[in-house]
């Protein structure tokens, strides 16, 4: 409420009088009441436009409830709507339900507005929280029908794509590997675009949280120490995910049970990981649908024979371990070497790009797949003669191999 004010003329009426009554000269004269009276008006116009503007101080904003800050959402005044999608931002969690509302009865105006509070609180919450306002931006997004359903859907893709940057910078902080590296698919080596978790990683679990938001990358590698159920269970989140090497590490019986959780695996690569009967059988399991490879594993060829019998659309390369280190171009009953990998057995053989693999042990070679699978016979350590020509001429050499790294 206004405080009541008496007229300005009558303040400056009474600074007057004082001022006549403390000056004798004034008091002598006689003076008209209009004269008096526009006179005391032009003394308190006076004072009036020196002195500050008096503040009414209005209601503190954050004294309003949220129910009263949605409502404004639909207000004819742009700074009150914007005011109004600030206030609920920062009432984050409590605001969730009466913007979902507002969304579902609203017009077009204050569904934009509270889709985007929306977003804003979401964008806040933890990265594995899939309640309040990230739940409530999917339900619209599947539930609602027309442009709300659309702006939710592109809301849903902006808070995707924010993330999925954060992602990859949380994740390499916490020691994850993301970029380009070489992968093998069935002795096959390209460059891909891959998530590493191995020893670099701290071992913190809430850094694997962002792994469900790492979009576009489908191949991943755990190796050693992080070869964990927990960390799995985390792998298995991310959403292109479709081919995995479990490597140079132990599991147990349980540690395979999150990857039962994907839709698909297109192939899974075991190497250098122990591997019994019991946690075959939970491979068989999986739903790989292209390929298994078994490299170093120690599992019984039996098995591996059986394996093949129970899944016969599935293709399973089973190798003892042993890693050459060559990769060769088949010609006309040629295997010639045209990459040396460095470290390699090859390599300290003297083995040399150019050269042309015609016998390994007691196997003539004619082409690459001749010498794969002379190797895949033998596991790391195991030494084998080999014969070679070099611009025509034979030579031999003997060659110690290793084990199939690739970072």
């Amino acid at each position: 409420m206004f405080a009541r004010r008496a007229p300005y003329w009558v303040h400056g009426a009474q600074l007057l009088w004082r001022w006549v009554a403390r000056d004798r000269s004034l008091q002598d004269r006689s003076m008209p009441l209009g004269t008096f009276v526009a006179l005391a008006c032009l003394v308190a116009s006076t004072l009036a436009a020196a002195q500050p503007p008096v503040e009414i101080q209005p209601r503190n904003i954050q004294d309003r409830s949220v129910e009263y800050w949605v409502e404004q959402l639909a207000s004819n005044h742009y700074l009150r709507r914007e005011t109004a999608q600030q206030q609920l931002i920062k009432a984050g969690d409590e605001a969730v339900q009466p913007l979902e509302q507002a969304m579902v009865r609203g017009d077009l105006e204050t569904t934009e507005l509270a889709i985007r509070a929306l977003g804003e609180i979401a964008m806040a919450q933890a990265p594995d929280d899939d309640s309040g306002a990230w739940a409530a931006i999917n339900r619209i997004a599947t539930r609602a029908a027309g442009s709300k359903a659309s702006r939710a859907k592109l809301v849903v893709e902006e808070i995707g794509t924010h993330r999925s940057k954060v992602a990859v910078e949380r994740l390499v902080a916490g020691g994850v590997y993301v970029g380009s590296d070489d992968f093998v698919v069935q002795a096959i080596s390209t460059t891909q675009v891959i998530v590493q978790i191995s020893d670099t990683w701290n071992g913190d679990l809430q850094v694997l949280e962002w792994l469900r938001w790492v979009q576009n990358i489908q191949f991943a590698r755990v190796q050693g120490a992080a070869l964990q159920k927990d960390v799995l269970s985390r792998l298995v989140k991310m959403p292109d995910l479709r081919t995995i090497a479990l490597v140079d590490g132990d599991i147990d019986d349980a540690t395979l049970e999150p990857l039962k959780q994907m839709r698909s695996i297109h192939s899974l690569e075991i190497r250098y990981v122990p591997i019994n009967e019991t946690i075959a059988d939970q491979i068989a399991k999986l739903p790989i649908r292209s390929s298994l490879t078994l490299m170093g594993t120690d599992l019984a060829s039996k098995k591996v024979a059986a394996m093949r019998e129970e899944l016969p659309g599935l293709k399973i390369e089973y190798k003892q371990g042993g890693f050459l280190g060559v990769q060769c171009t088949d010609g006309l009953n040629a295997c010639q070497i045209n990459v040396i990998v460095p470290g390699s057995g090859a390599q300290l053989a003297g083995l040399q790009p150019g050269d042309v693999i015609i016998k390994i042990g007691d196997i003539k070679v004619d082409k690459f797949l001749d010498l794969r699978q002379k190797i895949d016979e033998h596991s790391e350590g195991d030494e084998l003669p080999i014969e070679f020509l070099r611009l025509g001429q034979p030579m031999q050499a003997s060659v110690t191999l290793g084990r199939l790294r690739e970072r």
